[in-house]
């Protein structure tokens, strides 16, 4: 915010100016306008149209001007109470050398020797101690600290009054003891800080293995990916991500310490120079080893991803296998794949079993392999109860790795015998296609007999209904379904008979191109409701796809595989902001 406001005070400053030179200039110009007889109404008009505009110009700076000294002084207030709260309370721990909380009269003529070079006489410090310690305590407590300080500025003007009736000789020997006692300030504190650094550099020394060991795991783990099962992958994963964050945390309490070292040293501009070598070498490393644990961050997550990715492929691969089976099986039977789990469970439950789907196989006739239909049954039913933070009822509470409180599927029974309800059994029969070439979308599937209803442009999914269906005039085949972008059904042509390429698999899975928000309500388009921001790059699964009310957007239900979480993202904004892309 303040930099905010300081952007605005200097940017601002200029715009006023800019708009005052303009009245200006108007004004200078309005006598010549008026004396041009051939130009004066025209000169008039103009004059007219731009002097509201240069004054409502004036108003909004003037008003965000205002706007920011406001807050620039509101937080300052803030942030100065809460800086001079911090150096107080530094300052007394400092010279409370025996921290028991209080000062002692030690102590004190310690604090005023060295934070001001003046050496405390003891008619002061007796008043003092009168004045601001009770009977029976120690000494100055953290309370009494601003008033101790004000008590010593009291006894330093009576110091410089007594020294203003001292002879020349006199003044030059205070002066010369002065000089003396900042020397020896400046020495022992140097002395100490020197302490601080060297301490600070053995525990950068130590990071510094930590920091090599985690570079390493990383890089072991990148190039073990592809042998690693997916448990141990995890678990290795996990650790190279703790280790990574403990290591950070490490660092930022060195970090902390090295900025307060470097903050009491710029106190004493000589003492500042002194040090000054061992601060410099101290922060580069810090930042140095800052950067080294991002880049093991990065590895860590573009591992995991790589993986949930590999994963997802090779799951994708095995359903639609699947997928075009059991469609091909409803398909030869003259029904359509949308009709699929009502033929299979002869529309009298909301959910099937393993054996279910296996009687339907062996009545149609179709030569699925059951190895590969239990298996994508049991990956799809295993991927099927995320954290789903769009629906708080189908969550269990558990405790997370940081001791939260986080949301974790309940277990699902095995075997054959498992319900499959119609959400997860669509899922795995569901097939996307995404537009590569411009093609029409047409309301028939022979082309002679077809309108074209609109065009589809490159980049757009559709979910396939039926198809591919050969076209035997043209001799093309051709799918019906939805295009997503607006909900329009329709037939699209695969491929030409010059083969010409307008339809690939894909769609089902998206990449962020965009940072965006994945919330808890399909309608929550601005974000109110965000579980979190989705960053660049991740990989979603599509669940479900749904349009909103506003024009042009475009919403999906997905699943992030990089933490499994579930909810609504924005694939297309207003404005035809594209955030997320399909892959």
């Amino acid at each position: 915010m303040l930099r905010a406001a300081k952007a605005v005070e200097k940017v601002g400053k200029i715009a006023e100016a800019t708009c005052t030179s303009c009245l200006e200039l108007l004004e200078k110009l309005r006598p010549a306008a008026r004396d041009a007889e051939n130009m004066r109404v025209e000169a008039e008009r103009i004059v007219a149209a731009a002097e509201p505009r240069i004054q409502a110009a004036k108003a909004t700076v003037t008003g965000a001007l205002q706007k920011a000294k406001f807050h620039k002084d509101r937080i300052s207030r803030t942030l100065v109470a809460n800086l001079l709260a911090k150096r107080t309370n530094s300052l007394f721990a400092r010279y409370d050398a025996d921290k028991d909380g209080f000062l002692n009269r030690e102590e004190i003529r310690t604090y005023a020797l060295e934070e001001f070079g003046f050496k405390l006489p003891q008619d002061n410090l007796d008043r003092m101690f009168r004045q601001l310690v009770p009977t029976g305590v120690k000494g100055i407590n953290l309370a009494n600290f601003e008033t101790l300080k004000t008590a010593l500025g009291i006894a330093r003007h009576e110091g410089k009054e007594r020294e203003k009736k001292l002879s020349q000789a006199e003044l030059e020997k205070c002066e010369k003891e002065r000089a003396e006692m900042r020397k020896s300030v400046v020495v022992k504190r140097k002395v100490t800080l020197s302490g601080s650094s060297k301490t600070l550099s053995t525990a950068l020394e130590d990071l510094e293995r930590k920091v090599i060991d985690a570079e390493k795991s990383a890089e072991e783990l990148a190039n073990g990916a592809n042998n690693l099962k997916p448990k141990e992958f995890h678990q290795r994963t996990n650790m190279v991500e703790a280790n990574a964050v403990a290591t950070r945390a490490e660092l930022a309490e060195v970090h902390r310490k090295v900025k307060n070292v470097r903050a009491e040293a710029a106190e004493m501009a000589e003492l500042m120079e002194l040090m000054r070598p061992e601060i410099v070498s101290l922060v580069p490393r810090v930042e140095g080893y800052a950067a080294r644990l991002k880049k093991v961050a990065t590895m860590a997550v573009n591992a995991r991803q790589l993986a949930m990715r590999k994963n997802f492929d090779k799951y994708e691969a095995l359903r639609l296998e699947v997928a075009a089976k059991l469609r091909a099986c409803i398909e030869g039977m003259g029904g359509k794949a949308v009709d699929l789990f009502q033929v299979i469970t002869k529309d009298q439950k909301d959910t099937l079993t393993r054996d279910d789907i296996r009687n339907f196989l062996q009545q149609s006739s179709c030569d699925l392999e059951l190895e590969k239909l239990d298996k994508t049954l049991e990956d799809t039913i295993a991927a099927g109860r995320p954290i789903d933070a769009s629906d708080p009822d189908k969550q269990t509470p558990v405790v997370s790795n940081d001791g939260q409180k986080a949301k974790a599927p309940p277990p699902m029974p095995g075997g054959t015998g498992t319900r499959i309800g119609r959400e997860d059994f669509m899922r795995i029969i569901r097939v996307y296609c995404k537009v590569v070439k411009d093609i029409a979308l047409s309301d028939n599937l022979m082309l002679e007999q077809s309108e074209q209803i609109r065009r589809m442009e490159i980049g757009e999914v559709m979910e396939v209904y039926q198809g591919p269906v050969l076209e035997r005039v043209a001799g093309v085949y051709r799918v019906h379904g939805r295009a997503l972008k607006d909900g329009v059904v329709g037939w699209v042509t695969i491929s030409g008979n010059r083969g010409t390429t307008f339809l690939v698999p894909g769609g089902n899975v998206f990449r962020v191109l965009k940072p965006c928000a994945l919330s808890s309500d399909m309608a929550d388009v601005s974000g109110t409701r965000m579980l979190r921001m989705l960053s660049e790059a991740e990989v979603l699964e599509v669940l479900e796809w749904q349009r909103t009310a506003r024009l042009g957007v475009t919403r999906i239900r997905a699943r992030a595989q990089t933490d499994g979480a579930i909810g609504w993202a924005t694939t297309v904004g207003t404005g035809g902001i594209v955030y997320l892309e399909a892959m």
